[in-house]
């Protein structure tokens, strides 16, 4: 018997072929979602390590320029300081122009010829993005998961012997278990 219903033919995807297109698409989605969170974590490692290797050359500059100014005690009252030239990139009604660049003095106090831990000190001689913060001798990368644990920490040098006078130098440490 040809009913209307036995002839009319519907087209479309069964439930078992959706069932099984979503489950594809999960196992996918699971097997990807590990390597992009590890891909930021490693990107975040990454942009720490490019601020430390500025922290490393603004120690640099500025104890050669302490060197040459003859500024290498740590004064009772009054650090004293040097002025440093850094190059800012400039903006252009809101936007950075990467290439074009001002020179602009900034003055960075010192303790023994190197930068103190604070924002006058080791926070002056560099020059990083905002998407790094300055406290003391610690500089976190605020976009990180967690940033006290994904940060550098400066400890300015001390005096090891007041007879001798021997120094212990600027330490520098990193943390990178919350990037």
């Amino acid at each position: 018997m040809n009913t209307p219903l036995n002839r009319i033919k519907q087209g479309g995807f069964t439930l078992v072929e959706l069932i099984i297109v979503i489950v594809i698409i999960g196992i996918l989605a699971a097997t990807a979602l590990p390597k992009y969170t590890s891909l930021k974590s490693q990107a975040r490692i990454a942009t720490l390590n490019g601020a430390l290797m500025a922290v490393n050359a603004a120690i640099a500059i500025t104890h050669a320029e302490a060197l040459v100014e003859n500024k290498l005690s740590a004064a009772a009252s009054g650090a004293p300081s040097i002025t440093v030239e850094a190059a800012m990139s400039e903006s252009l009604n809101g936007t950075t122009n990467t290439n074009a660049t001002t020179n602009v003095n900034t003055i960075v106090t010192l303790t023994y010829g190197y930068p103190t831990a604070d924002a006058a000190g080791i926070g002056a001689a560099i020059n990083l993005s905002s998407d790094f913060t300055v406290s003391g001798g610690v500089i976190q990368l605020s976009t990180a998961t967690t940033p006290a644990l994904c940060q550098i920490t400066y400890t300015a040098p001390s005096v090891n012997n007041a007879v001798t006078g021997s120094m212990n130098p600027p330490t520098i440490s990193t943390t990178t278990t919350g990037c």
